[in-house]
């Protein structure tokens, strides 16, 4: 957007362009709009240290995260292979994503998706 921001019809045009491809409109809520990214991480409930990291652009659904994180984990942490609970926000709290566990990390894996309700 350098180049738009340079431009004298900056502050009316509708058609700005950005330099960025990987970022896309994130609607927070009624009010709230960002030009952002998303990011999503895994993290060890005992210690808080994160463990893997996930870049989505703003417009994707957050449960996308979930398949790449858990994937993430069993891949490059064989140490971590007896993971039975999951925690996650509010948004992953659907049959789809407690399957999602179950596939990843085996059927007796647990998704736990209380973190700010809906």
């Amino acid at each position: 957007m350098k180049e738009c921001r340079e431009c004298e019809l900056f502050e009316d045009c509708e058609d700005k362009v950005s330099t960025d491809e990987t970022a896309d409109w994130y609607i927070k809520g009624k009010y709230k709009c960002y030009y952002a990214h998303q990011i999503g991480m895994s993290q060890l409930a005992s210690s808080g240290a994160p463990v893997g990291c996930i870049v989505l652009n703003g417009k994707q659904y957050e449960p996308d995260f979930l398949k790449p994180l858990l994937g993430d984990v069993k891949q490059n942490h064989p140490d971590l292979n007896n993971i039975d609970k999951v925690n996650g926000d509010g948004i992953f709290n659907s049959q789809a994503c407690r399957d999602t566990v179950r596939e990843i990390l085996g059927n007796d894996a647990e998704l736990f998706a209380s973190v700010n309700p809906r």
